[in-house]
């Protein structure tokens, strides 16, 4: 189990720096017009991973 949330704090570490890269990423290459538009977008693909996240979570627990 020690082992198990090792694996889990590296993951949950590796999405956070993806998520820096990833939104360095689209303000340099996506268009938006607001600042608005962002943050919309911004919180859909957090809420997105997240889901990803804590569905392959349950698939390797099983």
């Amino acid at each position: 189990m020690v082992e198990f949330k090792g694996f889990k704090s590296k993951i949950l570490h590796f999405a956070e720096e993806f998520r820096e890269i990833y939104k360095k990423w689209i303000m340099k290459n996506a268009k938006f017009h607001t600042k608005g538009q962002f943050c919309m977008y911004m919180k859909q693909f957090n809420n997105k991973l997240a889901k990803e996240f804590d569905k392959s979570m349950k698939n390797k627990s099983r």
